[in-house]
């Protein structure tokens, strides 16, 4: 049987942004149980060792009231992962498991659509702060 490379898991619709092209409802209370995201990435280790999680999809992960609970699960169960922000929060203990190099946790990406410096972030993304997401990717 075939299986996928990626796993990708919305863990929250929530987002703290309003980017013209996104397609998420911007659900306020969206999140994902943690219960429901645990038996994801069991079952994922449990059958596709080898595939890659991205828990982000359309919302803010960073949103997450459980979202470093939810990357050490993901640690926990020794998978393969990656995390995308728009960079305008910072969680320390996020970024720490992120960085620790005994996890699987290969890239984070700041996703800006637009070009530092120009109009062109704020206009994609309303309610982004540039001097913020560059402050937090420079951290």
């Amino acid at each position: 049987m075939k299986k996928p490379k990626q796993i990708i898991i919305e863990a929250t619709a929530e987002c703290n942004l309003r980017c013209k092209y996104c397609p998420s409802p911007f659900a306020v209370g969206s999140h994902m149980d943690l219960s429901l995201f645990e038996s994801i990435v069991r079952r994922a280790s449990e059958e596709m060792p080898e595939v890659t999680l991205i828990p982000w999809m359309n919302g803010e992960p960073l949103l997450h009231p459980e979202y470093d609970l939810m990357l050490g699960l993901i640690e926990h169960y020794d998978m393969k992962a990656y995390v995308t922000t728009n960079g305008m929060i910072w969680n320390q203990e996020v970024f720490e498991i992120i960085a620790d190099p005994s996890n699987q946790f290969y890239q984070i990406i700041f996703s800006l659509d637009g070009v530092p410096g120009s109009r062109s972030i704020r206009a994609a993304r309303p309610g982004s702060d540039e001097e913020r997401i560059l402050e937090n990717v420079h951290r």
